[in-house]
């Protein structure tokens, strides 16, 4: 128990220590997009392994390092994901962003983060989760689930019921609880 208080408080600063430099990273990204230095992202970037894109990329980033994915490599993404074509999408490890997120509100480019986020714990428990029968009863799809995941991170888009949210909190911690 001792080990595990110890990496929980490990854990914690860390979370913490991200969350102030992607707040500090934001504050910079909205300081300079104010100055009329705004940059559309229209940048050459391919859609994969790109660090730039402009302010709104910038701003991307340090939104998804403020809800908990600061290990999550975040990719341009110009046209379909999956398909469809998405303001934000996730893939086993990574997740994509497109130029019009730049348009939402701050508060919709956190929810779109957390939720994204959340789909990364989906992708590295997805068999249980699957097989899970408290998920089928509870969510029956990836994105009420997420939804519910970003809930808990204060981003409710959503009614979650508490079984929802326990659910979830299970998930968050990388367990699938039934």
């Amino acid at each position: 128990k001792k080990i595990a208080a110890e990496a929980d408080s490990r854990v914690a600063a860390w979370q913490k220590e991200q969350e102030e430099l992607a707040a500090r990273r934001a504050a910079e990204a909205r300081q300079r997009n104010s100055s009329g230095n705004y940059n559309s992202g229209s940048s050459n970037n391919s859609s994969s392994g790109n660090t730039g894109g402009g302010d709104w990329y910038a701003e991307m980033r340090a939104i998804l390092n403020s809800v908990g994915g600061g290990h999550v490599p975040l990719e341009r993404v110009e046209g379909s994901c999956g398909g469809v074509s998405p303001y934000a999408c996730a893939w086993p490890g990574r997740i994509g962003v497109t130029p019009a997120i730049a348009s939402w509100s701050n508060w919709r480019k956190h929810w779109a983060m957390a939720h994204e986020l959340a789909h990364q714990y989906h992708f590295a428990k997805w068999d249980a989760i699957n097989g899970s029968a408290g998920y089928k009863q509870l969510f029956g799809n990836p994105e009420t689930l997420a939804n519910c995941m970003a809930a808990l991170k204060g981003y409710v888009v959503i009614s979650c019921s508490s079984a929802q949210l326990d659910y979830a909190g299970g998930v968050w911690r990388g367990s699938v609880n039934w």
